[in-house]
């Protein structure tokens, strides 16, 4: 079994009046917002980070933190963790308004057991009290410095080596780089990528200006290529703003063109039907007048033969009269 917290236990602690949460094994933690999730996680930095000027609780100071976790002398947060030494419980309790000296920090031997805090009426018991019974009981040893906190957690450490090896490093110089990734990977949600590079190029032992990758001998003939299109992107984006409005009157324009092709797609139709209604009226007209140049050259050549005709008559006529008048 691995080393570490297995249980957190707060009472009097920010939104809690009392919580017991366990810790062995994988935990979901769900629930409405400014329900105390997030209260309940960075409890966890009062247990690795040794010292208070290096808690991180965004936006809020650490003088707002800690009355938040710790408003009164009724106050603790505790973790029961599982140790070298068998099962130990690093702890935090509040002090009375009237004392105004912050909160204390603790250790001792064992599993938590509520009795030691509580009273059978289930009353927190005065802190003289809860800290005879643990004194008694437990070994307690009150851990005023960050170097006793700090020496506690690691393997080999403090005086005769008598550390609980709840983080275990191959390099306990290396106390301060576990620190800063513990406060960065509480505060995924805030952290830039900046940061969390810095982070990890500090856990390797990189320097955070150092070249790690020569790019032109990796990628060979294709870095300048991608340099030059890296170069037009920025000018790109220099002027997204300008390209967004050309972008937005070409759609605009596209819409008037879409519009007028639509008008004139109708209008060629109107032309076409109206084309085709004018040739028809003018076949009709031409045959027409086809007709009537048939009826005039008939009724010329009836007109011409009449007149024949009549001249015949007269002719006629005429010859009688004569024929008349001689007799």
């Amino acid at each position: 079994m691995r080393n570490g917290p297995v249980k957190i236990v707060l009472i009097g602690s920010g939104k809690y009046e009392y919580a017991e949460v366990e810790l062995d094994g994988s935990l979901q933690i769900v629930g409405d917002n400014n329900m105390g999730k997030t209260t309940l996680i960075n409890t966890l930095q009062f247990l690795y980070i040794d010292e208070k000027n290096k808690m991180d609780f965004g936006s809020y100071s650490l003088d707002q933190t800690l009355h938040y976790y710790f408003p009164g002398q009724y106050s603790y947060v505790l973790f029961e963790c599982r140790t070298l030494r068998g099962q130990a419980v690093i702890g935090w309790r509040g002090s009375s308004k009237a004392s105004d000296a912050g909160p204390e920090r603790f250790s001792y031997l064992g599993p938590y057991r509520r009795e030691h805090f509580f009273t059978a009426t289930g009353q927190v018991r005065e802190s003289t009290d809860v800290k005879k019974l643990l004194a008694t009981n437990c070994d307690l040893q009150p851990l005023p410095k960050a170097q006793q906190h700090r020496e506690l957690l690691l393997v080999g450490a403090g005086a005769n080596g008598a550390g609980l090896g709840i983080i275990s490093l191959k390099d306990n110089d290396k106390f301060h780089h576990f620190r800063e990734t513990l406060k960065n990977l509480l505060s995924l949600r805030v952290i830039s990528q900046e940061q969390m590079r810095d982070r990890l190029l500090m856990l390797a032992e990189i320097p955070t200006d150092a070249v790690a990758v020569d790019a032109r001998r990796v990628l060979g003939e294709d870095h300048d290529r991608l340099l030059n299109l890296r170069s037009e992107l920025d000018v790109f984006k220099k002027h997204q703003s300008e390209i967004a409005d050309v972008v937005g009157k070409y759609k605009e324009c596209q819409q008037v063109r879409g519009e007028q092709m639509y008008r004139w797609t109708i209008l060629r139709q109107q032309k076409e039907a109206f084309d085709a209604d004018n040739r028809q009226t003018l076949t009709k007209l031409e045959q027409e007048i086809t007709d009537a140049e048939t009826a005039e050259r008939t009724s010329s050549a009836n007109a011409k033969t009449k007149r024949g005709e009549r001249d015949s008559l007269i002719k006629r006529g005429c010859k009688i009269n004569r024929v008349s008048g001689q007799k």
